[in-house]
């Protein structure tokens, strides 16, 4: 945790010396600006509008009904020195134009991938760090599991076996955990990772999406979540009667994230390349399952 806030700080401040606090619609704003300007002198696409051609006539016509040594001077100086200036001042204004238009795309850019790096980060935390909640979640699908139980108990006291029996038939021990289990842990995790990704692009000025972006992420991710949990239940369950591992943990988690978690999450989307994990996916989940792993290993209890 102390590595990923370090890691964060020194990209602040990266991100602060490539990107400085300017914001991006001010420098558009100061491109219309000279481009407006830059259009008023040579008309734009209207050339005769321009006060650089309405100048040139005015010029010429001075030119052309009037005479005299004063009048041959005014033209010398207007068609060697002035007229070729309107032009040149245009092209000076259009190039600031643009590199002003081009900075404000460069901060929106720096700012657009500082939230990326950000976000991923954050996420990379949050699911390292999310172990305890589920830790506290299988306490509480284990508590919820006792009172079904005394629920089926008291079943067959009013209604006699026939009853308890289709009541254990149709809710098995495992789906109700299962079911309870992946229920508020995959609220717990979508939410707390939507939750990330808006406050992250909020900090940079990005678009948090609107409500129903966000309810289809959240929707998704309770859905993938779901997914993990069943496929390491079943990456597990060769092993259940042998001592867990940290190598046992860290091939049940993986198999989890990578068959069970992301194809869902892809497959819920609308992404072109199909729904398996790519190499660098099955990267990063090494490292985020690894890092959990590594500090919650197998048995891991609160204050432990």
């Amino acid at each position: 945790m102390a590595g990923s806030v370090g890691t964060l700080a020194g990209l602040r401040l990266w991100a602060g010396v490539v990107a400085p606090e300017i914001p991006p619609e001010r420098l558009r704003a100061v491109a219309r600006v000279f481009t407006d300007l830059a259009d008023a002198i040579d008309g734009g696409d209207e050339p005769k509008r321009g006060l650089a051609y309405r100048a040139d006539q005015a010029a010429a016509s001075v030119t052309r009904n009037s005479a005299g040594q004063g009048v041959d001077s005014f033209a010398a100086v207007y068609d060697g020195r002035l007229r070729p200036l309107p032009a040149a001042f245009v092209a000076d204004l259009r190039v600031i134009a643009v590199v002003c238009e081009a900075y404000a795309r460069l901060v929106d850019d720096v700012r657009r991938r500082f939230a990326e790096v950000e976000n991923e980060l954050l996420q990379l935390v949050w699911m390292v760090m999310f172990q305890p909640v589920t830790t506290w979640l299988y306490v509480v699908a284990a508590a919820r599991i006792v009172k079904l139980v005394r629920t089926a108990r008291l079943l067959k006291a009013l209604f006699g076996a026939n009853a308890a029996r289709i009541f254990s038939a149709g809710f098995p021990a495992y789906a109700l955990t299962t079911l309870v289990y992946a229920t508020v842990d995959g609220i717990a995790y979508a939410g707390g990772s939507v939750g990330i990704k808006a406050m992250v692009n909020l900090a940079h000025d990005q678009p948090v999406g609107s409500a129903k972006e966000n309810a289809q992420d959240f929707m998704r991710m309770w859905a993938a979540n779901t997914g993990y949990v069943l496929a390491y239940d079943a990456a597990k369950f060769p092993s259940r009667n042998l001592s867990p591992t940290r190598g046992g943990e860290l091939v049940a988690r993986l198999f989890g994230s990578g068959f069970g978690y992301t194809p869902v999450y892809n497959a819920t989307g609308e992404r072109e390349e199909g729904v398996a994990t790519t190499p660098e996916e099955w990267a990063g989940k090494l490292e985020g399952h690894g890092l959990r792993s590594l500090i919650f290993p197998p048995g891991w209890l609160p204050g432990r």
